[in-house]
């Protein structure tokens, strides 16, 4: 199987400095609400472990459980639950339910105690609720928190070494641009609603979200998330675009102002 992607990105970030750029590029590098150091090639894991699994005794429930150990850095314990409730065969609820936990058991020197950032030491709970209408209308609300003592890691926050600037952690409150790992502890809430306008055609969608943490490193950001999967078009096309608008004041953590993330993705499969 061969994928040909074309993707096409515009970011602007408007300072409150009075200064402002654009950028035209293939590859996102950078947003305005991110504030954690990535560390240097100097600070490598010797080794990393990772046991999981997951319960899925039915369509409606699952609960999945997750250990990693990452060397040098930190432990992590993840679970996180969802059970659908059918009142009809047209109308449905989710709820789900996660919880985290990362320390440093085991370890006497991290890389985050070497750059000067605290010893990593957090904790994570999350709910949400959604409400679904066939298969072309979904809306759900959900809230997580992150604690841990001030004078640990991003004041309690989690460290994550594939999910940072990426934005594809499992995360209830996660959105496009910004989410819990990259805005430290605190809480943070996300509200969203997903169409599915052409009937028979689940893989194209309409979505609006918006997320508000209230975190070290605040921020609120509103998502636009629109793909489309042609039914009678070539098999294999993919046409995405995705769209976010964030909103940060300043800390002592990250220089605040506006941030525009714009990108196109169109990718064929043959």
């Amino acid at each position: 199987m061969q994928v040909v992607s074309f993707v096409f990105s515009v970011i602007k970030q408007k300072q409150q400095k009075n200064t402002s750029r654009k950028i035209f590029q293939y590859v996102i590098v950078t947003k305005c609400t991110e504030n954690q150091n990535i560390f240097s090639d100097n600070y490598t894991s010797p080794g990393s472990m990772a046991l999981g699994s997951v319960y899925h005794p039915s369509e409606d429930y699952e609960l999945n459980m997750w250990a990693y150990s990452f060397s040098g850095f930190a432990n992590t314990i993840y679970a996180d639950s969802n059970y659908d409730i059918h009142v009809n065969p047209l109308n449905k609820f989710n709820i789900g339910v996660q919880a985290g936990n990362q320390n440093t058991l085991g370890m006497q020197t991290t890389a985050p105690q070497q750059v000067g950032d605290g010893s990593v030491n957090s904790n994570l709970v999350g709910a949400k609720l959604g409400y679904s209408f066939d298969d072309w209308f979904n809306i759900d609300a959900s809230y997580d928190t992150m604690f841990g003592p001030k004078n640990s890691f991003y004041g309690g926050g989690f460290i994550s070494p594939y999910t940072f600037t990426i934005v594809n952690d499992p995360l209830y409150t996660s959105g496009l641009a910004a989410g819990l790992i990259e805005q430290g502890a605190g809480n943070a809430y996300r509200i969203g609603t997903i169409f599915k306008p052409i009937p028979g055609n689940s893989r194209s969608k309409i979505e609006f979200a918006y997320e508000q943490f209230d975190t070290v490193s605040p921020v609120k950001e509103y998502d636009v998330d629109l793909k489309y999967v042609p039914m009678m078009g070539p098999r294999g096309l993919i046409v995405h675009l995705e769209g976010d608008y964030a909103t940060a004041p300043n800390t002592n953590y990250v220089n605040g102002g506006d941030f525009l993330f714009i990108e196109g993705i169109v990718t064929y499969t043959y």
